[in-house]
């Protein structure tokens, strides 16, 4: 999505979050919070994200939405990851696995674990780094999930550099091992790991 229509969905966004608050509709409200801050960390205002999906996710888990809880968990995950905060991102990412197993949210599972993933490679942890990933890349085939462009020219850029960083043989061990997986043991890898 280019800036020109982020801009515009931002508006779209600000305008609907004035109808619900203006017609008393809190549960749209907070699932267009939720949008509302993804477009935000987009945008790279990240501290404004967090505090926005920090409120969506109050007015989720009072409405008792656990789908878009899952949601906003993976969502606030990532933009902290993205405002440098790997220890609350990895806290958000736990959370969502947790809650999305529950509810079978394979989309948002593949981001959380692929979200761990890459605080995996800022700790060093290569190897599960790269067997979460591989692991990603098979859910998201699997249930034919879409990735945006920006999505795919980060991961491509991540892998890369594992890659470079393990060699090609060991990368594909890893890739390989994560490939082989299921969701369980793929989450058992990411809780197992530590950040910071």
């Amino acid at each position: 999505m280019t800036s020109g229509n982020l801009d515009a969905a931002r508006e779209w966004v600000e305008e609907s979050l004035a109808i619900c608050e203006e017609v008393g509709s809190p549960q749209d409200g907070a699932h267009a919070l939720l949008e509302y801050g993804k477009i935000l960390r987009r945008q790279g205002h990240i501290t404004q994200a967090e505090e926005v999906l920090e409120d969506a996710l109050e007015r989720l888990r009072k409405a008792g939405d656990l789908r878009c809880t899952v949601r906003t968990l993976t969502a606030l995950g990532i933009a902290r990851i993205e405002g440098d905060e790997p220890i609350r991102a990895r806290e958000a990412l736990v959370r969502s696995l947790e809650l999305g197993r529950t509810l079978d949210e394979a989309q948002y599972s593949r981001v959380a674990l692929a979200g761990i993933a890459r605080l995996l490679v800022s700790s060093g942890r290569m190897r599960d780094a790269a067997t979460l990933y591989g692991y990603a890349e098979k859910l998201g085939r699997e249930q034919r999930i879409p990735v945006t462009t920006p999505s795919m020219v980060k991961r491509a850029k991540v892998t890369e550099s594992l890659r470079s960083s393990m060699g090609q043989a060991e990368f594909d061990r890893s890739w390989q091992e994560g490939e082989a997986m299921n969701l369980d043991e793929a989450i058992a890898v990411a809780f197992s790991s530590h950040v910071g």
